[in-house]
């Protein structure tokens, strides 16, 4: 039987790294590493991958220490389709690496040292379609080159078999521009879809017309940019009626260290908003909160 995500938290061993099915009836698993930050480096990569590698879908590292060594480990995550680099010390040594990872779709390299070298590198991956290079060394004109190189990749208009197949590719350089959103409207959820927090009606943006608010500037950036990662979320999140879920979290102590809780820390768990003392229990309660269910106060 394959471990589920709270054994192999368990056995990761790193405070801050959040693990979760992608689907209760598959074994694929998302991971995010990213609250973790610094704490996160090359020899923790190498251990998530020897835990659960294989059944890696989504995997974001963004802000971690991982380097250009460490991420020779992920060959041995080959179903990756999702993947954040952005705000590491990656350079194209690194993305050298990544050449076998056939199933990736989804590359963000924000924020990093690459260049327009490493990046031709990875072209031949197959199902790659979104490339985020926001703050690189890739300049616009690279990234023309770049995208004809993707749609004609001998110069002669005679495609792979690869590059002739229905991909399209994408490449992001810089965020989004177009002015100030229009506020509007009341928005259709009270807690940010992408940190869990309580959302400011005053931060929002639309989204397939609906009004979507978020708790600062960064998390709206983060949803304007990649909006389908956060696809699931928003959907629970707008879910009517919306309960008490715009209200301040009712647990006074932290249900994992049991410290007085912060209301700026928060999660949702089945309609409820719970409180933590740090960013570390929040994660931890994220990966099992079943151990911490008894901590909290009755809803009645």
């Amino acid at each position: 039987m394959m471990p589920g995500p709270e054994q192999i938290h368990a056995e990761l061993d790193r405070p801050g790294v959040a693990i979760a099915a992608l689907a209760a009836t598959e074994p694929w698993l998302q991971v995010n590493a990213a609250p973790a930050g610094p704490r996160f480096d090359d020899a923790a990569l190498e251990r998530l991958i020897a835990l659960c590698g294989p059944r890696i879908r989504w995997l974001d590292l963004g802000g971690t220490a991982v380097t250009d060594a460490g991420l020779r480990h992920l060959r041995g995550a080959p179903h990756l389709e999702r993947l954040r680099l952005d705000r590491t010390r990656v350079t194209d040594a690194g993305l050298a690496e990544l050449r076998g990872l056939a199933e990736l779709a989804s590359l963000n390299l924000y924020g990093t040292a690459v260049t327009e070298t490493g990046v031709a590198g990875l072209l031949r991956l197959p199902r790659l379609q979104h490339l985020y290079l926001w703050k690189t060394e890739v300049t616009s004109d690279a990234v023309a080159r770049l995208l004809a190189q993707a749609t004609d990749p001998t110069g002669t208009q005679e495609r792979t078999a690869a590059a002739a197949g229905t991909r399209s590719l994408s490449i992001e350089l810089g965020a989004p521009t177009g002015g100030v959103e229009p506020v509007a409207g009341v928005p259709i959820n009270t807690i940010c879809p992408v940190s869990d927090k309580l959302a400011d009606p005053k931060r929002t943006l639309w989204h397939e017309d609906r009004l979507v608010a978020f708790c600062c500037d960064e998390c709206r950036e983060t949803f304007r940019r990649e909006p389908t990662r956060f696809t699931a979320r928003l959907a629970q999140l707008a879910q009517p009626p919306p309960g008490q879920l715009a209200q301040p979290p009712s647990n006074p102590l932290c249900p994992v260290s049991g410290r007085p809780a912060r209301k700026d820390i928060t999660v949702v768990h089945e309609g409820r908003l719970v409180a933590f003392c740090s960013e570390a229990c929040r994660d931890r309660f994220a990966a099992g909160p079943g151990a911490f269910l008894a901590r909290l106060p009755s809803e009645d």
